[in-house]
């Protein structure tokens, strides 16, 4: 028998790709605000990650060097109970053909919530950075633009099998949730290109 996915759940998705023999991991949290529980947590979450391919995924790739290798998207139901993992092959570059910034360089979307306090105010770490997009350390002004389609989808639930099972996006998942204060309401680019040092050639993944 499926387990099942209760409102409320927390829900952890993680992007797994390669740069320069590197492994990145970019990790986006989503809470299950559906209007009752998901009976099939598994068609759910597989659902759940082809909508999140569609409109996260491929804007992620359109920002991307070619030398990113998108290997693995991944959902996750972490609690109140944790199940395996489910995962979606993707195996496809970034669409930006040419170099990228350095594995530890990553270009960033903030996001805010109606909450106050740091954990409730977060950052996106996007690798693969086109070396084509830097300008004294920045995303030049004139690639800004094409992260706003990226940044808008950041702020839109994402659906399961059915249109009821809505997984909202938030920036923690610690703690209690709120949903109606916890859920992401505005992401934006951060031009300032920025320096993640877990992400060195040679050192973990």
């Amino acid at each position: 028998m499926p387990y099942t996915i209760p409102n409320g759940s927390k829900i952890r998705v993680q992007v797994v790709g390669r740069l320069h023999g590197q492994r990145t991991r970019t990790t986006f949290s989503y809470l299950y605000t559906g209007a009752a529980t998901a009976p099939d947590g598994v068609a759910a979450l597989t659902a759940m990650l082809t909508d999140f391919e569609d409109q996260i995924g491929v804007e992620l790739k359109n920002v991307s060097s070619s030398e990113w290798d998108h290997e693995y998207t991944s959902a996750q139901v972490i609690s109140p109970t944790r199940y395996r993992m489910v995962v979606q092959p993707i195996n496809l570059q970034g669409a930006i053909a040419g170099n990228a910034l350095p594995s530890a360089v990553a270009a960033v979307i903030k996001r805010t919530t109606d909450r106050a306090g740091r954990r409730y105010q977060g950052r996106i770490y996007l690798p693969g950075v086109p070396a084509t997009y830097e300008d004294d350390s920045e995303i030049a002004v004139i690639k800004r633009p094409l992260y706003d389609t990226l940044a808008a989808n950041m702020v839109t639930p994402l659906e399961g099998v059915d249109p009821g099972e809505d997984f909202t996006p938030v920036v923690s998942l610690e703690g209690a949730m709120i949903p109606a204060a916890d859920t992401v309401r505005d992401a934006v680019l951060d031009p300032v290109l920025r320096y993640q040092r877990r992400r060195e050639v040679g050192v973990g993944e």
